[in-house]
């Protein structure tokens, strides 16, 4: 189980590794598929999110929402240019809006492998990620 807040909405993973968000949703970041609000609680996704493999932790950015599955993917919604974690994003893109696996950018070793994630952090500008041989990348 694992909690967390942004600028305003806030994440909960239940002890099932099933999301649940409540807040601003104006730039996505509540991963509902919409721009609402809610004032209750609300289930992001269906048993088959994120990989089929359930949440074990959330992060909260500003207007961007990160997790790690079960399976040590990396998932996000939100704000697309603050979406972070190396990932090139044009302004004038549209927010994500559901969950989605943020994929491995190249082959190049600088670049971190996304399904082999222990943590992110979101903040409110930038993201990183620690990978489960202790590297931090931002």
């Amino acid at each position: 189980m694992t909690i967390d807040a942004g600028c305003d909405f806030s994440m909960a993973v239940t002890k099932d590794s099933v999301v649940w968000a409540c807040g601003s949703g104006e730039c996505g970041e509540l991963g509902l598929g919409t721009h609402d609000n809610h004032n209750t609680f609300q289930r992001v996704g269906c048993p088959e999110s994120f990989g089929g493999s359930g949440v074990q932790m959330v992060s909260c950015g500003f207007a961007h929402t990160l997790f790690v599955a079960k399976d040590n993917s990396v998932w996000r919604y939100g704000k697309c240019e603050l979406l972070a974690l190396g990932i090139h994003s044009e302004k004038n893109e549209n927010d994500v809006l559901w969950p989605t696996q943020l994929e491995k950018i190249n082959n190049n070793t600088q670049h971190f492998d996304t399904n082999d994630v222990l943590v992110v952090a979101a903040g409110k500008w930038h993201s990183v990620a620690v990978s489960t041989a202790g590297l931090l990348y931002t």
